[in-house]
């Protein structure tokens, strides 16, 4: 009976603790959402030092300079404004429609509308095509299947590939200093650069990138 009831009480208080880190990770959830609400809100303000305070603010908040967990939290919380970002996008004139773009292609790749294809890599290449290694690995491994499905429509309807180029340069190298070879050498392949792998090969990393070659 002694016994029984340590187990009752043992459970009694994690159940207590339970539903206090639920409370509290509620309201931390609340504060996250509505930091973000109001970010999106100052995004739209009629004032354009307000503007690009808010943006460069979330900017801030996503990109991923150590880990790709870093910017999980903020693209859920923003994933709900998608479809306002996009519509003030469309108002936007200059340099700060491409960061807006910027913006949009990080976003696409969690929130693509239903039906369009290579959302991402569309808003990219309106963008000011700096600094993406910013948005961290996820996003440059989505970008990437974006562009081989690109290259491959193009190539179908006899269009220039030369937009991707910048790209392909871009994230192929990330990918071999991530130590992701593999995901280099299929965008190399896809997009017809193999030979590009050559100059990305160090002694370090030749060994798996020969053995992905031979497999």
């Amino acid at each position: 009976k002694e016994e029984t009831k340590k187990n009752s009480k043992h459970e009694q208080d994690q159940a207590v603790e339970f539903k206090k880190t639920t409370e509290e990770e509620d309201k931390a959830d609340k504060k996250e959402r509505e930091k973000y609400e109001l970010y999106v809100e100052r995004l739209q303000d009629v004032d354009p030092d307000i503007q690009r305070m808010a943006l460069d603010e979330i900017k801030r908040e996503i990109s991923c300079p150590q880990t790709d967990d870093q910017c999980h939290k903020p693209l859920k919380y923003l994933r709900v404004h998608y479809e306002t970002i996009k519509a003030f996008y469309e108002k936007c004139t200059g340099e700060f429609k491409k960061e807006v773009s910027d913006l949009l292609s990080v976003l696409s790749f969690t929130c693509s509308s239903e039906g369009v294809t290579n959302a991402s890599l569309k808003y990219v290449l309106s963008g000011t095509k700096r600094n993406l290694t910013e948005w961290g690995n996820e996003y440059l491994r989505s970008l990437s299947g974006e562009v081989s499905s690109e290259y491959n429509e193009k190539l179908k309807n006899e269009q220039s590939t030369e937009d991707l180029n910048f790209l392909v340069d871009i994230i192929a190298p990330f990918c071999i200093d991530h130590k992701e070879e593999p995901e280099a050498i299929d965008l190399l392949m896809e997009v017809e650069q193999l030979y590009k792998i050559v100059n990305l090969c160090t002694e370090e990393n030749y060994g798996r990138i020969c053995t992905y070659l031979k497999n």
